[in-house]
């Protein structure tokens, strides 16, 4: 399994006192707790494919099952209340070969392995004020996921990397 979500609304400053302004797509994997995370500028379904598509070549594979929240991207509520899937979004997730499994809304708790993922991104903080392009919010995004997949997991004991290892083989094939 893998649950996903987005961390929005984060903005860093940059040298020239300019700011950044950006969300950042996150994906955890259920047993390796290893963590993907990319700058992204929206929230839309466009984004939503172009970064489930890049999770799962960073990942070497396809994970069955994708657990999310009632995402703007991948829901919409309609005047009546009930909710309506993306046709687009659910039809590329049968093409790439994974099931995108819906929790109840207002229960972070069922996806508590991704939301985790948000206190590592608040190191983006250490950032404010150092960066000059977006090159270089890219660059401290990647650090801190490479860090976040290196240090021990407070649940497992292990590094997300390690535990990875054994994990990518239960993935189905890459895209």
């Amino acid at each position: 399994q893998l649950q996903f979500d987005w961390k929005e609304g984060m903005s860093l400053r940059g040298r020239d006192g300019g700011e950044y302004r950006f969300s950042v797509w996150t994906a955890t994997l259920g047993w390796s707790r290893r963590h993907v995370f990319m700058r992204t500028a929206s929230l839309t379904t466009d984004d939503f494919v172009a970064c489930a598509w890049q999770t799962a070549r960073r990942l070497g594979g396809v994970p069955a099952e994708w657990l999310t929240d009632n995402m703007s991207a991948i829901v919409t509520v309609g005047p009546d209340g009930r909710r309506r899937r993306s046709a687009r979004a659910f039809s590329f997730a049968e093409r790439m070969g994974f099931r995108i499994q819906l929790c109840a809304p207002r229960t972070p708790q069922t996806k508590g392995k991704d939301e985790s993922a948000n206190r590592f991104l608040n190191r983006l903080l250490a950032y404010d004020g150092e960066v000059g392009c977006w090159g270089d919010v890219d660059a401290a995004i990647a650090r801190i996921e490479a860090r976040s997949n290196e240090e021990a997991n407070q649940d497992t004991g292990l590094p997300p990397d390690l535990l990875f290892l054994r994990e990518k083989e239960a993935l189905g094939p890459p895209p």
